[in-house]
């Protein structure tokens, strides 16, 4: 049985190596968000700002930027949180507040709208200052042709006119891609969907969630469905232990019947399910190693629940004990995504394409891995193939004649199309 034991002592009765490694452990980033962030640097590719090269650049009170973080402030509020520096005018705001309340004060923008009315000047590129290392930082254009993330190739001179030396900075803050992929993998959206609403949690067998793992809601939705369906659930849940023992070339990261079975057990068993001890955090088990290894990233927060105050509510631990039972199913969407255009990103995606595009996949590996499956040769996504029947009518004489088009009525989607003129807005 796991125990823990908490020593509390000063910072500074700590030796300086400790407290170099306590950093280190802090500003860790991990490595699945570093992967979230490669993808959506990769999906949101920045451009050669066009007022980078001739950027105009006023100092008329000889302003020097101090070197130290710890110096930055909002000039407006005070702040020292999401920093932005004008590199033509050397005012330091707060970068947008965002539509929950978060973010900062918006003076940034607020600076740049007020030159641009009074003067005409346009001094449109900012560079959030805790992102700033020697290999570049966030730079934002402002200006209404661009007004997105971009790339000043000039930008160790344009802060040197301030007096900051790149090569002396080090990062203190997120950059755009980290907040996005936090947004993504933290936020609350059900909040959002129900309208505020407090909803009961449920779990079980076929009640285990799915970990958003940056825009996945697409595939996780379709996940859910496919494993209610008897036969699904007949050849990659019950013959699991199959599917694992018959493993080719013994490499399960790239066997598809090996990670959408595990998909299955982490959706349709009790592996992920709170037993009856959930409420009681010093029972609480963590999540092993092996277990992240096999692709479910339980996120286990049985740790930080010790630490909660006696104060608080049971049901606040009991909500943060429960976040070790979710799945994020990382090797199975890398494994179907990889080397596809739209699939392989961490964009928000179709549904429907996605399902067509994992029934073709399921189905050329099921070439294969079929015997693994079943007795049968029918291969999984013919169970979900129905045929569409066409009816005509004669404009004249009004008669109907229904067909079907053999093969070619074959299809795994029903498509159900509302005109424009149809369509309604409802009120929200």
């Amino acid at each position: 049985k796991d125990s823990e034991s908490t020593i509390s002592c000063s910072a500074n009765e700590l030796p300086e190596y400790i407290l170099t490694i306590i950093k280190a452990i802090l500003d860790s980033v991990g490595m699945r968000n570093s992967l979230q962030v490669s993808i959506w640097n990769a999906d949101n590719e920045k451009i050669v700002s066009k007022y980078a090269a001739n950027l105009k650049q006023v100092n008329p009170t000889n302003k020097r930027i101090p070197q130290d973080p710890k110096q930055w402030r909002d000039e407006e509020t005070g702040s020292t949180e999401n920093l932005w520096l004008n590199l033509s005018t050397g005012y330091i705001g707060g970068g947008r507040k965002q539509y929950d309340g978060t973010g900062g004060s918006g003076s940034a923008l607020n600076h740049f709208k007020y030159h641009l009315s009074t003067t005409g000047d346009m001094y449109p590129l900012v560079v959030k200052l805790g992102t700033i290392t020697p290999h570049g930082a966030d730079v934002w254009s402002y200006a209404d042709d661009e007004d997105c993330l971009v790339i000043d190739p000039f930008l160790a001179d344009h802060l040197s006119f301030w007096g900051i030396d790149i090569m002396q900075l080090s990062k203190t803050d997120k950059t755009m891609g980290e907040l996005d992929v936090d947004l993504n993998m933290n936020h609350d959206w059900t909040r959002v969907l129900e309208g505020q609403e407090k909803l009961e949690s449920i779990t079980g067998p076929g009640f285990v969630g799915l970990r958003n793992i940056g825009s996945s809601c697409y595939m996780n939705s379709l996940l859910q469905t496919l494993v209610t369906i008897p036969e699904v659930q007949e050849r990659y849940f019950e013959q699991h232990q199959a599917i694992v023992r018959s493993c080719p070339n013994n490499d399960p990261v790239n066997d598809f019947a090996v990670q959408f079975s595990k998909v299955c057990v982490g959706l349709l068993s009790h592996r992920y399910v709170p037993n009856h001890h959930a409420n009681n955090t010093t029972n609480a088990t963590s999540t092993t190693l092996e277990e992240e290894e096999e692709g479910y990233i339980a996120v286990s927060k049985a740790s930080v629940v010790h630490s909660i105050e006696q104060e608080e509510s049971q049901e606040v631990k009991k909500e943060m004990v429960l976040e070790k039972y979710v799945v994020a199913p990382l090797m199975f969407k890398h494994l179907v995504g990889r080397g596809h255009a739209e699939f392989s990103g961490g964009r928000q995606q179709d549904v429907s394409e996605y399902y067509m595009h994992l029934l073709e996949i399921m189905n050329r590996a099921e070439r294969t891995c079929l015997p693994r499956l079943t007795s049968t040769t029918v291969p999984t996504a013919s169970v979900l193939q129905f045929h569409l029947e066409y009816r005509y009518q004669c404009s004249i004489t009004q008669q109907v004649r229904r067909s079907k088009l053999g093969t070619q009525s074959l299809t795994n989607l029903l498509e159900l199309r509302i005109p424009m003129d149809k369509a309604v807005a409802l009120p929200s």
